[in-house]
């Protein structure tokens, strides 16, 4: 199982203090979590195998975490990193 963000790719620098992300999972996926290390914000994203959330960001760096947890016994879990940059915010 694997979560994979699509948009916006890593290190992408934007010009919005809100952005959508969004992704594929593989594999039989029961939810998809995200958290923005650097706010402290977090949520659960819309969809399972294809999925997209909505996040406030900072100016400056910003970590957003995305987490898959398989629909299995053990509960496997896939997490993948983003760094996007927010400059020039109004």
């Amino acid at each position: 199982m694997e979560a994979r963000p699509t948009l916006p790719i890593q290190g992408a620098t934007i010009a919005s203090s809100i952005i959508t992300v969004s992704g594929t999972a593989t594999g039989p996926v029961r939810r998809v979590t995200w958290a923005n290390a650097t706010t402290g914000a977090f949520g659960a994203a819309s969809g399972t195998n294809s999925w997209s959330f909505t996040v406030n960001v900072i100016q400056g760096n910003n970590r957003i975490k995305v987490s898959a947890m398989a629909d299995d016994a053990q509960d496997t879990r896939d997490e993948q990193e983003l760094t996007v940059v927010a400059s020039h915010l109004q």
